[in-house]
């Protein structure tokens, strides 16, 4: 499962982190990082993101269940 969720979001979080990099690497003041990143953020897929999210929250719920009903089947 995580390395599923590591697979899925890596292009998205590979991207966002270079955004964020270049944004902190020109920066000549916190002022200009923070207009930075106002103008940063709507250009940002979170929509991808939170897909894959759900996605794992889901399986992560899923895999709870299937550990509890091992557990009360003795297993």
């Amino acid at each position: 499962m995580a390395e599923r969720l590591n697979r899925e979001l890596t292009p998205v979080t590979d991207t966002w982190m270079a955004q964020l990099q270049q944004l902190v690497d020109d920066a000549e003041s916190l002022e200009s990082l923070r207009d930075g990143l106002d103008k940063l953020l709507p250009d940002m897929d979170l929509e991808q993101y939170a897909e894959v999210m759900a996605q794992a929250m889901s399986v992560a719920a899923l895999a709870g269940r299937y550990e509890l009903l091992e557990e009360m089947n003795g297993r």
